[in-house]
């Protein structure tokens, strides 16, 4: 008997301590390893049609995700709209004028307002150039606690008075290059909610998403590239397709898809 009351109360506190345990989100998904199911993934791509390279990039892409049935939407300022913002097919329309300063943070984050009653478990802002391995990507997503993450991880040293790095006052924030940024959920969430603030940075969005969650998170996980390739590997994720010459990221972009369709 007294051995049975044993048994029970140490079922008890090891029921105590599991559900302690995947209340903790980077326990829940790694540690555990408990969230194994398929993640539904959104693709935000950051887009412009200023540039007549760019149209060409987002008929490939379109393309691409459309086969592949990847849920997703390139948005991009239209002027003269009569309303904040239109869909068309797979293009968000905001109301406004293309700018690196506020304009790139301004409309991811009126996008991210606009799609945040979607469901999705991870967003990926990604830009236009950018082409993605979706396949290898899921799997990364499912055996790695990713609340923020990316392609390319990078601190901040440097000036650059264009993207609003006038000062030394954001030097040395950790941040995702904006070529291709991963937000699971709950971070999609606090930065929309936060929007207002971190708008007021007035800096461009990559490093201002490093500067809003560097106290919020514990692990910023990126992954492998690949830059100005025109084959495919088994192991990497993102492909950016940024030269000098932007016919020739055109033509990357359309070998590197079709090889992955």
């Amino acid at each position: 008997m007294l051995l049975y009351i044993i048994i029970v109360v140490l079922i008890i506190i090891l029921i105590i301590l599991y559900k302690k345990l995947i209340s903790h989100s980077s326990v829940s998904c790694s540690f555990l390893n408990i969230n194994q199911r398929r993640k539904k993934i959104l693709n935000l791509i950051l887009y412009s049609e200023t540039n007549p390279q760019y149209i060409q990039m987002y008929k490939i892409l379109s393309n691409y995700l459309k086969t592949l049935n990847i849920p997703h939407y390139f948005y991009c300022y239209n002027e003269n709209l009569v309303n904040d913002y239109k869909i068309v097919d797979d293009i968000i329309y905001i109301k406004g004028n293309e700018s690196l300063v506020p304009g790139c943070l301004d409309k991811t984050l009126k996008v991210f307002s606009i799609c945040k009653d979607m469901d999705f478990d991870y967003v990926v802002r990604s830009n236009i150039s950018e082409v993605i391995n979706f396949k290898i990507l899921q799997k990364y997503l499912q055996s790695h606690c990713v609340k923020y993450g990316g392609a390319t991880l990078l601190q901040l040293q440097w000036l650059d008075p264009p993207s609003g790095i006038i000062d030394q006052k954001y030097w040395n924030t950790y941040f995702i290059r904006g070529n291709a940024i991963i937000f699971d959920r709950e971070i999609f969430n606090l930065i929309e909610s936060n929007k207002d603030k971190i708008l007021g940075y007035n800096i461009v969005d990559d490093v201002a998403f490093g500067v809003f969650l560097k106290d919020k998170i514990n692990t910023i996980h990126y992954t492998n590239e690949k830059t100005n390739v025109n084959n495919i590997y088994k192991d990497t994720i993102f492909y950016r397709n940024k030269s000098y010459f932007r016919n020739t990221d055109v033509i990357n972009m359309k070998t590197i898809t079709k090889k992955m369709i």
